[in-house]
């Protein structure tokens, strides 16, 4: 269970180490009566000498064990934010009743958890991602072209060598990549699920922060027209311009059928053409066939590499 927990990865298997040398010393110790340690009173405190004061907090920090400070709420909750996702019991009970109650029941263990891995469906799970947020309505997709107008001039002031936001184009991209409302962009839930797919320090969790201070101060106001100042005949800049909401969700689908990773950039119009990181190598793919053979020997190279590490821990009893 320690192993598997993401903060042992953070911390580089660390906690798994730890609790291999508790299993060693309960294994010699175990059935030794340990005393319960006793925390001074304000009064004996303040009767102690500073130095030896210090030295006592600092030793009965390392004992003590309060149900209020538990690992799971103090650490792991620093580094995971749990995002809290709404999904119907229909997703998880095909044949749910009445005494849904029940029903749930059956799929839970005595802790509470779910015992399968699969939904009704017969798809296993996966982590939250942005195709679990609503979508937006034809208003709210339409408004993104004044929105991305009114933001690419937001505060320009303070950087005079730009003509422009340089978070327009990152936002843009998220906007075509997740096709979510700018309210929902503008979220804590949704800025979370960016920093956990596209990294913490990336172009687009730039973007959406800046997009949530801009949103802030400018919503619920009126947003300007795109095309408003344009020489006749122009054309609106590319970094303004959104597609309609339908073909955007058609390149969420095909995306989401290949799991192509976040990172890569796919277009279905007018040709297929899926694009890779360039730190990843930057390979061009024109035709759906060669895209899902590689993208199937990336996941045999990561499941080899899996049970590598599996094997590895189980002879050193990680």
């Amino acid at each position: 269970l320690v192993r598997n927990d993401p903060m042992n990865a953070v911390c580089n298997g660390f906690d798994s180490s730890a609790v291999l040398y508790f299993i060693m010393f309960w294994e010699k110790c175990g059935s030794t009566s340990f005393e319960a340690v006793r925390k001074k009173s304000d009064k004996e405190l303040a009767q102690m000498p500073s130095q030896e004061r210090n030295a006592y907090l600092r030793d009965f920090a390392k004992f003590d064990v309060d149900s209020r400070d538990a690992y799971e709420i103090k650490e792991q909750g620093a580094v995971l934010t749990d995002l809290q996702m709404d999904m119907p019991l229909t997703r998880l009970i095909v044949d749910v009743t009445a005494s849904w109650k029940q029903d749930l029941k059956e799929f839970l263990s005595p802790s509470g958890f779910l015992e399968v891995d699969a939904d009704a469906s017969g798809l296993r799970a996966t982590k939250c991602g942005a195709d679990l947020l609503p979508e937006p309505s034809a208003e709210e997709w339409a408004s993104w072209g004044g929105v991305l107008k009114a933001f690419d001039t937001w505060k320009v002031g303070i950087r005079p060598r730009d003509n422009n936001n340089r978070h327009t184009e990152p936002l843009q991209q998220l906007v075509k990549l997740h096709g979510k409302a700018p309210a929902l962009v503008a979220s804590e839930r949704y800025t979370t699920i960016v920093c956990q797919q596209l990294g913490k320090d990336s172009a687009a969790a730039g973007a959406v922060a800046c997009f949530q201070d801009f949103w802030k101060e400018r919503q619920g106001t009126k947003m300007p027209d795109p095309s408003k100042g344009l020489l006749f005949g122009a054309q609106l800049p590319s970094r303004l311009c959104i597609p309609p909401l339908e073909k955007v969700l058609a390149t969420i689908r095909t995306r989401k059928a290949l799991q192509l990773p976040e990172t890569w950039n796919l277009q279905l119009e007018p040709s297929f053409r899926a694009v890779e990181p360039e730190d990843e190598g930057g390979r061009v793919f024109d035709d759906e066939t060669s895209l899902r053979q590689e993208l199937q020997r990336q996941l045999e190279e990561r499941q080899n590499e899996q049970r590598r590490k599996d094997k590895v821990a189980q002879e050193w009893r990680l």
